[in-house]
């Protein structure tokens, strides 16, 4: 008898499942290669960093899972609680299920832009805030000046005048 200390390793399903994942505050499309009840193997653009944790939804099936590996666009994770494969595969499915099709697919006919687009773009705006402001100041500062400058004008003015008389 030989005995192992690692679990027996669960069986996977091979699929095709476009899902939708949600990673920190951003959404992106993505597909199950593989599901078991307790983990994934899921295709995206960009395989999030180890130890991510991300969202996975079909339809009305939703999961919790933690990146445990990740290779260029695959990447792994096991679920934090079990699932019912049929609750994904029978969700909404959106393009054929062929197993040994694994390639993302962009569904937006215009893409959406990057996280790194819109910090720059956020970035611009705030600088172009900043700048408004600096100019609203210098320009309520110069015409404070102008009005303490004007009365004291008038004054040295009047008092020219006064003394003239």
């Amino acid at each position: 008898m030989t005995f192992s200390i690692f679990k027996p390793r669960e069986d996977r399903r091979r699929v095709s499942l476009s899902v939708r994942l949600r990673m920190n505050r951003d959404w992106e499309d993505g597909r199950i290669c593989n599901i078991s009840t307790r983990g994934m193997m899921i295709a995206s653009r960009a395989a999030p960093p180890r130890g991510t944790v991300i969202e996975v939804r079909r339809g009305q099936a939703v999961a919790i899972a933690w990146v445990v590996w990740s290779q260029s666009e695959h990447f792994g994770v096991r679920l934090q609680d079990a699932i019912r494969i049929s609750d994904f595969i029978d969700a909404h499915p959106t393009i054929p299920r062929n197993a040994d099709d694994c390639q993302v697919v962009e569904r937006r006919a215009v893409p959406r832009p990057s996280a790194d687009d819109t910090h720059a773009d956020s970035r611009v705006q705030s600088s172009a805030i900043q700048f408004a402001g600096a100019i609203s100041l210098a320009l309520a500062g110069g015409c404070t000046a102008l009005v303490i400058v004007a009365n004291l004008l008038e004054s040295v003015s009047e008092a020219i005048g006064s003394a003239l008389l």
